[in-house]
């Protein structure tokens, strides 16, 4: 993405990407918090504004499915029970409790969709210590 791009969508999109990209930023920045990282911004809403997606980043948005072999140093989330279900990897997933699993064999992490509703600040807090290994 392009410097003012994340603004652009959420203002010409609707409500829907800003809700992924305001949740995406809290999720980076509890992460990184949690393994006492600097994220590099006094707030979560400038690293969104400033940081998340951007060329130099460490992030991404992937609209494929994931590949089930296992890649160290990454975090590969997929979103949603329902989206994982069609991946075909329900028999493989642990479910740690009725929002979150894990594909040991590869490392993906089955969490909510980023949405407030659905993957709440205490959900993110959660996720963060899957994440970290701190179940």
């Amino acid at each position: 993405m392009q410097p003012g791009e994340i603004a652009h969508i959420a203002a010409t999109t609707g409500n829907h990407w800003r809700k992924i990209f305001n949740v995406y930023a809290k999720l980076i920045a509890a992460y990184k918090q949690q393994c006492v990282e600097p994220l590099g911004y006094p707030r979560w809403q400038d690293y969104r504004d400033q940081q998340l997606l951007q060329q130099h980043s460490d992030e991404a948005l992937i609209f494929s499915p994931p590949q089930v072999k296992r890649q160290h140093g990454s975090v590969r989330l997929v979103l949603a029970k329902g989206y994982a279900g069609t991946l075909g990897l329900n028999d493989e997933l642990h479910w740690l409790d009725t929002d979150f699993a894990v594909h040991a064999a590869s490392g993906i992490v089955v969490c909510p969709y980023f949405d407030y509703r659905q993957l709440s600040d205490i959900k993110i807090q959660r996720l963060v210590h899957i994440l970290t290994g701190e179940l």
